[in-house]
């Protein structure tokens, strides 16, 4: 009984030193912990990326073979893609978020805020390319050899305030100011060429679609001027070359383009600015056309008693074009 007692007690005083000997869970460790995030295969199944997010920090983008043997590392790595022939993986690099940070306490516009950096990862040669201040890119889905990206408003060089010593004044020269790129004028999209790095800009385009499987493109521009007006325009990846579908002052909506992107449709508003009901158009385009023209608009016999076409509907193609 003796023994029984004393073994008890042992027991229950083990436990006591083990119990002493862990420590609660804090907030510190969530933010130290990784999950794992974003995980793709690629298409021929040899390949595998997945992204390492702390509860606080930087993630980190890993890249292993079919066997989880790790093939490259990079810090701050995100939203990476595998091309469609999976050969690239493409994503974007992030500034240190601490240094963001920083900067954003000391109130620095969100305009001077350092950008993020496209990267271009060659699985083959294990070689990387990069491409300084880019917003967003797009991988096509089903062809290879492009990406799109986005680029930011390139900022102006600092103002040179040395004083000259020349006595003579140079007469002022008004310099016409530049169209600046932000959300109502369109960013600038870039064609980006995966073999040879070459590229073909896109200027102040509002929104951009990218055919599934053939390689062409469709986008909304705002202008530049009047050889280069403002309206939907078909492109050509290979000829680097568009081709305007609309061009008058307006707003487009719902951009859709077939699989092998040899037709296009998408939604105008070209009704007058101080119109309050609106008469939205179905623009329709197949290749060899010269330009897109009208399916539907409000008061066609297709619709309703009392309905009318929507800019908020998605407006695609059937799976065989038809």
């Amino acid at each position: 009984m003796k023994n029984a007692i004393f073994s008890l007690l042992f027991f229950f005083f083990f436990l006591t030193i083990i119990s002493a000997q862990k420590r609660a869970i804090d907030h510190p460790d969530f933010d130290s912990w990784n999950r794992i995030a974003g995980n793709k295969i690629s298409n021929d199944g040899n390949w595998i990326i997945y992204h390492l997010k702390p509860g606080k920090g930087d993630q980190t983008l890993k890249i292993t073979d079919k066997k989880g043997e790790e093939y490259a590392s990079f810090e701050r790595g995100v939203k990476a893609e595998f091309s469609y022939d999976s050969r690239y993986v493409v994503f974007l690099i992030k500034p240190h978020m601490d240094s963001v940070n920083d900067l954003r306490r000391k109130k620095i516009k969100k305009n001077k805020l350092p950008k993020d950096t496209l990267a271009v990862f060659d699985l083959k040669k294990k070689s990387l390319h990069k491409i300084p201040r880019v917003l967003s890119f797009s991988v096509p889905e089903k062809w290879n050899g492009w990406i799109t990206y986005k680029a930011a408003a390139i900022l102006p060089p600092p103002k040179d305030t040395a004083k000259s010593d020349s006595t003579v004044t140079k007469p002022k020269v008004k310099k016409k100011k530049a169209k600046k790129v932000n959300k109502e004028n369109g960013f600038h999209i870039i064609w980006h060429n995966l073999k040879n790095q070459s590229e073909d800009t896109l200027k102040y385009v509002l929104n951009l679609s990218i055919a599934q499987e053939g390689k062409f493109g469709l986008y909304h521009t705002s202008g530049t001027d009047s050889s280069y007006l403002e309206g939907v325009y078909y492109y050509s990846v290979e000829k680097k070359a568009s081709i305007p579908l609309c061009q008058n002052k307006g707003k487009y909506y719902q951009l859709a383009l077939d699989k092998e992107g040899k037709q296009a449709a998408f939604v105008a508003d070209l009704s007058p600015e101080n119109d309050q009901i609106r008469n939205y158009q179905l623009r329709y385009w197949k290749s060899g056309e010269d330009s897109s023209r009208v399916k539907l608009e409000n008061g066609n016999d297709f619709f309703l008693k009392n309905w009318n076409l929507s800019q908020n509907g998605k407006v695609y193609f059937s799976e065989n074009s038809e």
